[in-house]
């Protein structure tokens, strides 16, 4: 980034910016592109990696995998957004080695956000210089590099930017082809499942249409007409993935909406805003040690939905800079960065509440903290202009407005937090009342952080004061505005990789390589069963052997937690997603599965054909037998117990109950016989006798087909203990059959005496809806643009 931006020419200075961008990606990323190690850190190594080791071996020998059997007895895969199977970087997996398209899926995606941002700065007739600065604040700032580790994220938010271009460029030059860009560009941000990126985009781009460069207010609804109809067709294009996940969603435990209070977990408590000018206020959640990271203290999980929110001093005190101008985009940044900072508090400040309570989709939304990023996004703007602005003002004799503020800021922020270090009260405050964390610590440890929060207060001390000393200078010694600029590139790089790039840390590739134990007591047990594995318990710790968090994770990895157990291809029962997004009778069971006695705990894994159980607790029942513990690792040892008769993948019964009353009550019921009944749903009266009912035999096993070939003595029931779910289809010699609710979570087939071979596919008419929906967006939108424009006569 130390690239002198002389008059060399728009060309030059165009590669000159892209390649600092580049530079200053790399250097974020700096230990992955080393060979240094991984990433790892939360839904990396928990969730987006073990997707891509499973799909992509599917992918390349040209199957689109639309239903995962592996996770939570089944549910489908495509339809997640979460897995951005349909999202462009799957591309980069049909070409590249999986670890290398994956680390790539992310750097990319870095170096697109800046990218477009660099665009967007220059359609607004900003320098090169400008642009980076908005580019560089917007790719490493706190929020976006808290993305490297929530990829679903990350694939929104790098593509907004790119639509804010392409919509400055329809506006400006009327291109059909730049409106179908935003199009695209929306379309790829639904794709990755966060409406609230493809809003921020629709939102901005409508702020630059009303106070852009060049705008003309009279033909605003015009404009505004034709944004509103480029949205529609990206979603329209988006409709592959919108339907499939919204029938996803209505399957879910977020059908009726995220109840207020979970949907506001993660919120931001207004005292860590000043962590946007100095960084690490509560440590470094990738540590362990309370005197590394104290935030685990604090905060309602024990760390943070986004891992850091610093974007420095330097890129807010251009932000005054740009509210000192007369322009009326900069205002509207300014007031739209103030509205996502206020929702990003939730139910601390009634913006949040106000939107959850009167915008229907976001009741099914989490987190209010990602409103920091689009608040990231017009901060990083309102930086580039501000640097436009102090450029203008730097040669003039007297200070301009712009100037003004930015010196008042300066000044301002430099005595706050001087005094926020320095002045016992002050200090005391923050330490205790502020961040609440003198009540949890001794005095050692107290003393310690407070140390290290001092050095990180006269950080942004010393980088506000510098700011406004070295305005001073250079107007004092008549400097030129590149040499401001080039001062200006530099402070921001360089902090922001400083401060930012211990949010993706990394560790040695035998994190990925070890054998996880769970894998071979399955593979002693029974292969061909599905493996219960019981969710953490309170106060579980892992004995770590260093202060990195990474200790954590690779007891994930050993234990098959969460989507861990994909590229094993372990078939998991009552595991209930991070995203809420599994069945939702899975996730209400699953939640009363910890507190169950071994009696029911046994039952319920044998009715989901569990062979093996994986518990932090002792159990103690005649039908489990124990295979072995790892106890070195954690202060609770994880225990192993195989099912004794667990039921098999397919089985026939003769008798069938209606389903009536609450799941783990019925089934858990003395007098019900899993192996001689079954509850089913839609039916008003017991049918059948008791009494033996024939065979049943899976002769093929494919995650979209699966055929049994069935020998009843009489007419029945075959029971799969996959999750009943829509989209699936039974056929018996050609001929249809309804295919009901067993059990209340598995499929149930009634079958007539004799031989039968029963196929069951999973045929979503969501997902063929909604990729013939996307396809005729996408053909509209096509040819639209290539219609010929009709002539205006002379």
């Amino acid at each position: 980034m130390g690239a002198s931006f002389r008059a060399t020419g728009a060309p030059l200075r165009r590669r000159l910016a892209a390649a600092c961008l580049v530079l200053a990606v790399a250097l974020l990323f700096h230990r992955v592109l080393l060979g240094e190690g991984l990433l790892y850190f939360r839904d990396v190594s928990l969730n987006h990696l073990p997707s891509r080791i499973y799909t992509t071996p599917l992918l390349r020998s040209g199957h689109l995998a639309l239903w995962n059997p592996y996770l939570s007895g089944g549910m489908p895969f495509a339809a997640n957004p979460n897995n951005l199977l349909l999202h462009p970087i799957s591309l980069l997996f049909l070409a590249l080695p999986v670890m290398v398209a994956f680390h790539a899926s992310i750097l990319l995606q870095y170096v697109l956000a800046g990218w477009g941002m660099l665009l967007w700065a220059r359609g607004e007739g900003l320098r090169e210089e400008a642009g980076l600065a908005g580019a560089v604040t917007y790719a490493l700032g706190g929020a976006m590099a808290s993305c490297g580790s929530l990829q679903n994220l990350l694939s929104s938010w790098a593509w907004v930017p790119l639509a804010l271009f392409a919509a400055q460029r329809h506006r400006q030059s009327g291109s059909r082809w730049a409106l179908l860009g935003f199009s695209g560009a929306v379309g790829v941000q639904v794709l990755a499942g966060d409406p609230l990126a493809a809003g921020t985009a629709l939102l901005l781009a409508l702020a630059d249409a009303r106070w852009g460069a060049g705008a003309e207010g009279k033909r605003f609804g015009r404009a505004a007409g034709r944004l509103a109809a480029g949205f529609l067709l990206g979603c329209g294009m988006a409709l592959a993935q919108v339907i499939p996940a919204r029938e996803m969603l209505m399957e879910s435990s977020r059908s009726s909406g995220v109840p207020f209070k979970d949907a506001a977990v993660w919120s931001i408590a207004p005292i860590r805003l000043l962590e946007t000018i100095v960084p690490s206020l509560y440590g470094d959640p990738t540590m362990l040690r309370v005197t590394s990271y104290w935030g685990g203290l604090v905060f309602e999980k024990g760390y943070p939905f986004l891992l850091s929110i610093y974007v420095g001093a330097v890129p807010v005190l251009l932000g005054l800079c740009a509210l000192g101008a007369k322009g009326r985009l900069a205002k509207a940044l300014g007031a739209l960065t103030g509205f996502f900072l206020l929702a990003s508090l939730g139910p601390r400040g009634f913006l949040y509440t106000a939107l959850y309570h009167g915008v229907p989709l976001l009741a099914s939304l989490r987190y209010p903290s990602r409103f920091l990023i689009p608040a990231s996004l017009c901060l990083s703007m309102l930086a580039a202009l501000g640097l436009a602005r102090f450029r203008e003002e730097l040669p003039r004799r007297r200070l301009g407005p712009g100037t003004r503020l930015l010196l008042g800021g300066a000044g301002l922020l430099a005595a706050v937090t001087a005094a926020l270090a320095w002045f016992p009260p002050c200090r005391e405050w923050l330490v205790g009342g502020g961040l609440g964390v003198a009540a949890h610590v001794g005095a050692a440890e107290l003393g310690v952080i407070t140390g290290k929060i001092q050095v990180e207060l006269l950080r942004c001390t010393l980088l506000s004061a510098g700011a406004g000393v070295t305005v001073l200078a250079l107007r004092r010694l008549r400097m030129g505005p590149a040499l401001a600029s080039l001062l200006a590139l530099l402070a921001i790089g360089v902090d922001l990789v400083s401060a930012n790039s211990h949010v993706n840390p990394v560790v040695p590739p035998a994190f990925y390589e070890a054998t996880p134990p769970i894998l071979k007591i399955v593979e002693d047990a029974n292969p061909a069963k599905r493996v219960y594995s019981e969710p953490r318990p309170a106060g579980f710790a892992v004995m770590a052997l260093s202060d990195s968090a990474w200790w954590g994770y690779y007891w994930d990895q050993l234990t098959g937690r969460v989507g861990t157990s994909l590229p094993h291809r372990v078939r998991m029962a009552y595991d209930k997603s991070t995203d809420l997004l599994s069945p939702r009778r899975v996730n209400e069971l699953a939640d009363q599965m910890r507190d169950l006695d071994a009696k029911s705990l046994r039952r319920l894994a044998e009715i989901a054909e569990v062979g093996t159980l994986a518990t932090y607790r002792e159990l103690n029942d005649p039908g489990l037998i124990p295979a072995g513990q790892v106890a070195r690792q954690t202060n609770v040892p994880l225990r192993f117990y195989r099912t004794r008769d667990p039921l098999p993948r397919a089985f026939l019964v003769a008798r069938a109950r209606p389903e009536r009353g609450k799941a783990l009550e019925a089934l858990t019921r003395d007098d019900f016989d899993p192996r001689a009944e079954a509850y089913v749903e839609g039916i008003r009266s017991a049918r059948g006798d008791p009494g033996a009912a024939g065979s049943a035999r899976v002769v093929v096993d494919a995650p979209e087909r699966l055929v049994v070939e069935v020998s009843a003595a009489r007419p029945g029931w075959l029971i799969v203990t996959d999750n009943f779910y829509p989209g699936w289809i039974a056929q018996r010699d050609g001929t249809s059959l309804p295919i009901r609710r067993g059990n209340f979570l598995f499929r149930a087939v009634e079958v007539p005496a004799g031989e039968s071979r029963i196929v069951l596919r999973y045929r979503p008419r969501s997902f063929l809806l909604g990729a013939a929906g996307s396809l005729i967006a996408l053909g509209a939108g096509l040819g639209w643009a290539w219609a010929p424009r009709k002539k205006v006569p002379a």
